[in-house]
């Protein structure tokens, strides 16, 4: 066995270096064992682990997490917080789920461009890899920017900033899904009209239970004979 001693060197500046020592070992008939020198410390008396040391002693590992981030001047600048999201929620029934999306189209561009327009594509109930009849037509509804492009053409845009809503009629098809005509007041009052809004109710699953909404389709003459690939 070597073990590392400390030994002068003086043509270091007095600094120690190590070199191997050889340590005399012992014979015993069933194998070669290093005599183990006495130690001078004293051990602690063992007992018990209690939860409260777990728990002291993973307390001091973690390091208290700062909201803010220090300049070279010795000011602090708050750290960006992350933007709460609005959409479907399991304590939403199906008339929640709708109002949710209208009032966020009233107020469209808070508290940022297009903010209404995220809420009513986080409630869609497609599927972005397929095409989709959200708005009546076949679309690939995929992209965000799609899915804007579109609620901002004439049959769509008296949605963003509307003034008011009213609902004309509601149609149960199934219990889990509900067609309900709205009629629509646009921005000052300069455009009315009137949309069809079919929700369905999500089972099994992540969203079990959920509301979403199938389709938004716009009753609009020149919507309907409008041609738009996408």
């Amino acid at each position: 066995m070597w073990q590392l001693v400390h030994v002068s060197n003086s043509l270091q500046g007095g600094a120690k270096q190590q070199f191997p020592r050889h340590v005399p070992q012992q014979q015993h008939s069933h194998g070669v064992h290093a005599v183990q020198r006495p130690s001078s410390r004293k051990q602690a008396p063992l007992r018990a682990t209690t939860s409260d040391d777990a728990a002291n002693s993973s307390s001091d590992l973690l390091f208290p997490i700062q909201d803010y981030f220090h300049l070279g001047s010795g000011d602090t600048i708050p750290m960006p917080q992350k933007r709460p999201d609005v959409g479907p929620l399991a304590d939403f029934d199906r008339e929640e789920a709708i109002c949710v999306q209208l009032k966020a189209l009233q107020a469209n561009d808070q508290p940022r461009y297009d903010h209404g327009i995220e809420v009513m594509y986080r409630f869609a109930n497609f599927d972005p890899f397929q095409r989709s009849r959200y708005f009546g037509k076949n679309f690939d509804l995929g992209q965000f920017e799609r899915f804007r492009r579109i609620m901002h053409i004439p049959a769509y845009k008296p949605l963003l900033n509307h003034d008011s809503w009213q609902v004309l009629s509601t149609l149960k098809l199934s219990e889990h899904l509900w067609k309900t005509r709205l009629h629509v007041v646009g921005e000052y009052g300069r455009d009315e009209a009137v949309y069809e809004i079919t929700m369905v109710q999500r089972l099994g699953g992540r969203y079990d239970g959920f509301w979403f909404t199938e389709s938004l389709i716009a009753d609009d003459n020149d919507w309907k004979s409008a041609h738009i690939t996408y």
